[in-house]
């Protein structure tokens, strides 16, 4: 599906690069210094500001979608 494993958590908080340095090789939510937001792997010459996880659904959640099938 995709080259890189995306990094997910179930509550996504933005985290700013220079208090934390996202993970190498991983996709995620990233956020450029003038608000634009977008979905790839950190790269600095990219200048992205923050980085957070993908969503994922609960557990709940899934099974809440499997009932409304």
């Amino acid at each position: 599906m995709h080259e890189r494993q995306p990094i997910t958590a179930y509550e996504a908080k933005l985290k700013l690069v220079c208090d934390h340095p996202p993970p190498k090789g991983k996709r995620m939510y990233l956020v450029s210094l003038y608000g634009a937001g977008y979905i790839g792997e950190y790269h600095p010459e990219q200048e992205a500001v923050a980085w957070c996880e993908l969503p994922k659904l609960t557990k709940e959640q899934k099974e809440r979608l499997e009932q409304m099938k």
